[in-house]
C-alpha cells in the first residue's frame, strides 16, 4: 500500500533577469504581463530618455528592449509615471495608463501595438471637464460588453475618486465619483484595478473613506470593498475597521472557490497589513495578519497559481525588511518563500505574474545593488497535485517549472531518519509533472519532492 505525504523540500531561488539604470526606464510598480509571443510586457514609473516612464518588453531568457519612452504634457508619447500593468484587447493591441501627463498633466489612457504603433485615448481633466479623474494609478479591465474599465485615485465630481468606461475609439463615460465616509457612494481614492467577478459584476477597493475611521483618525475613512455592475449602480460591501484591515492598495482575484481574496496595506493585530477573502455576498474573513517577520504592508494583488496557492508580495519585512514573497496554500498556511535583501531586489509593489513556463515573474522597484529596480523569476515550491492507484502503479504530479530539476523521494514511516530517491533526478518539460512508482506488497511508502538546486 502506498501513500502521498504532501509536502516538499528545496525552496525557491530567485533570479534577476534584468537591472534597470535610468536609460533603460525605472522603478517599476507594476507586474508584468505575458503576451502571445511567450514575451513579457511592462512599464516603469520613471526614467528612459525624458525620465517620464516607459514601456518595455522582456523575454524569460531576459532580452530587453524599449518600446518607447513617455513624453509628458505634450510630444508624440504623452503621458508620465505608468504604475500599472498593461492588458490585451483581442486585436492584439496593448492597453494601459499613465498616472500623470497628457494635456492637463492629470494622466492617460493609452493604447499601443507591439510594433510601437502609439494612441493617445484620453487625458483625464480633474474634477469636471469632458474626462472627470486625477490619477489612475490602476491598470484597466475589460467588461463584457467589450469596453475597458478603471478607476482614478483622485478627481471625480468630489475629488475622491471615480471609476469610468470607455470604448477602445475613446468614448469615455463617468460611472461614479466617491463620495468618501459619507456617501452615497462611500469610498476613497480607489488605487487598484477593478475584478470582473464571474458573476458578471465588477469587484474593487478604495484605500480611503466608508463609514469606519479607527485606524489612525485621520478623517479619511479605513476603506472599503466594493460592487459595481457595468452600468455603474455601486454597492458597498465592507467598510474596513482597522481590526479586519485598513488601507487596501490592492485590487481583488476571485479563487476557483468562488470566493474573493485579497491585502489591506494596514491593519490587523500588528497593524502591518491583512490577508483576507470574502464571499460575493460581502461575508469577510480576516486569514492573516503580517508582522514584519513573514512580511509587511502588501501593496500588491495575490495571484492564484497552478498548483491552488495564493501569491503575492509584501513591500517590506521580512528577514531584511526590504520586503517578501509569499505562499498562501489553499488550507490558509503562509510561507514566506522569499525576503528580498538589497542585492536581489528590495521594495516589490507589484503583483507576481505565472509564466506559461510555470515559472513567477516579477518586478521590484529598488535595490541596494539595483537602486533602480529590477525583473526577477523564481520556480514555485513543488506541490503534489494529485495521486492516485492504477494498474500496480501509484502515480503522482506537482508543480514545477519548465527547466527545473527535481527529485522525488520515500520512506516507509514518518519515524525513518532519512529519506530514500526514487529513480533519478527529473528535468521538467511540463509546468505539471508527472512520477509514478509500483504498487508492491511491502510496507507503504510516503513521498515527497524536492526542487533541486
Amino acid at each position: 500500500m502506498s501513500g502521498v505525504l504532501p509536502c516538499a523540500r528545496g525552496g525557491p531561488t530567485l533570479a534577476t533577469l534584468i537591472s534597470f539604470g535610468i536609460t533603460n526606464g525605472a522603478k517599476p510598480s507594476a507586474g508584468l504581463l505575458q503576451g502571445p509571443d511567450g514575451a513579457f510586457y511592462g512599464t516603469t514609473q520613471i526614467g528612459g530618455s525624458n525620465n517620464w516612464g516607459t514601456v518595455f518588453k522582456i523575454t524569460s531568457a531576459g532580452t530587453f528592449s524599449n518600446l518607447f519612452f513617455f513624453t509628458g504634457t505634450g510630444g508624440a508619447y504623452p503621458g508620465a509615471n505608468p504604475g500599472a500593468s498593461l492588458i490585451w484587447g483581442a486585436n492584439g493591441v496593448l492597453y494601459g495608463t499613465t498616472e500623470g501627463g497628457g494635456v492637463h498633466d492629470f494622466g492617460t489612457v493609452f493604447a499601443l501595438t507591439t510594433n510601437g504603433l502609439f494612441t493617445s485615448l484620453i487625458s483625464f481633466t480633474g474634477t469636471n471637464g469632458a474626462w472627470p479623474g486625477n490619477y489612475p494609478v490602476a491598470g484597466l479591465v475589460w467588461g463584457t460588453n467589450g469596453n475597458l474599465y478603471g478607476t482614478t485615485a483622485f478627481g471625480g465630481t468630489n475629488d475622491n475618486g471615480s471609476v469610468y468606461e470607455l470604448t477602445t475609439n475613446g468614448v469615455f463615460t463617468s460611472l461614479i465619483s466617491f463620495n468618501g465616509t459619507n456617501g452615497p457612494p462611500l469610498g476613497a481614492q480607489p488605487y487598484a484595478r477593478l475584478l470582473l467577478g464571474k458573476d458578471g459584476n465588477f469587484y474593487g477597493t478604495t484605500q480611503s473613506g466608508g463609514t469606519n475611521d479607527l485606524l489612525n483618525g485621520d478623517g479619511l475613512g479605513d476603506g472599503t470593498l466594493f460592487r459595481m455592475t457595468e452600468a455603474g449602480a455601486l454597492t458597498t460591501l465592507i467598510s474596513f475597521n482597522a481590526a479586519n484591515g485598513a488601507k487596501p492598495q490592492a485590487g481583488l482575484v476571485q479563487g476557483v472557490d468562488g470566493n474573493f481574496y485579497g491585502t489591506a496595506y494596514y491593519g490587523g493585530s500588528q497593524g502591518a497589513g491583512t490577508l483576507f477573502k470574502m464571499t460575493s455576498g460581502g461575508v469577510l474573513t480576516p486569514l492573516l495578519s503580517f508582522n514584519n517577520t513573514n512580511g509587511a504592508n502588501p501593496n500588491a494583488s495575490l495571484i492564484q497559481g497552478l498548483d491552488g496557492s495564493f501569491y503575492g508580495t509584501t513591500q517590506v519585512g521580512g528577514a531584511a525588511n526590504y520586503g517578501t514573497i509569499f505562499q498562501l496554500s489553499p488550507a490558509g498556511k503562509l510561507t514566506s518563500l522569499i525576503s528580498f535583501g538589497g542585492t536581489n531586489g528590495a521594495d516589490p509593489v507589484a503583483e507576481l505574474t505565472q509564466g506559461i513556463d510555470g515559472n513567477f515573474y516579477g518586478t521590484t522597484g529598488s535595490g541596494t545593488t539595483s537602486p533602480q529596480g529590477t525583473v526577477f523569476h523564481f520556480p514555485p515550491p513543488p506541490l503534489f497535485l494529485k495521486w492516485w492507484q492504477t494498474n500496480g502503479m501509484m502515480v503522482f504530479t506537482w508543480s514545477a517549472a519548465i527547466g527545473q530539476t527535481y527529485q522525488v523521494q520515500f520512506k516507509t514511516n514518518l519515524n525513518q531518519t532519512g529519506w530514500n530517491d526514487l529513480g533519478g533526478v527529473m528535468n521538467a518539460t511540463n509546468p505539471i509533472t508527472m512520477g509514478s512508482d509500483p504498487v508492491g506488497p511491502g510496507p507503504r511508502r510516503l513521498y515527497r519532492v524536492g526542487l533541486l538546486p
